[in-house]
């Protein structure tokens, strides 16, 4: 299946990234020792040409830019994993480190 169009997979590989880099963050020095996703590299590739794009996309001309409709739901997909990721996830007020909904403290020692 061609990677653009895979929609859940790609769902899937943008949340475990976003999963990642809450994890690496949160363990500040010790982040060596959060291991990776296991993110085909293709979909790491699109991914970042993605993100890339929804960047560019917040300045001046390319805002304006046509997409392709694979680029369109790309984006579409990573706001979606996004949005599921705040839900699962808690901002701590003290620090910034998003940890999961279930947790009672953030690494900072701050109360959720």
């Amino acid at each position: 299946m061609e990677v653009a169009r895979d929609y859940d997979r790609l769902r899937e590989c943008a949340l475990a990234q976003m999963e990642y880099a809450a994890r690496a963050r949160a363990a500040g020095r010790r982040a060596n020792e959060v291991p990776e996703p296991d993110i085909p590299p293709e979909y790491e590739s699109w991914l970042a040409f993605l993100a890339r794009t929804e960047r560019r996309r917040t300045v001046g001309a390319w805002r304006a830019m046509p997409l392709h409709a694979d680029v369109a739901r790309g984006l579409e997909i990573l706001e979606e994993a996004r949005a599921e990721f705040r839900r699962t996830h808690r901002e701590c007020s003290n620090c910034g480190n998003w940890m999961p909904a279930y947790a009672k403290r953030c690494v900072c020692g701050n109360d959720l």
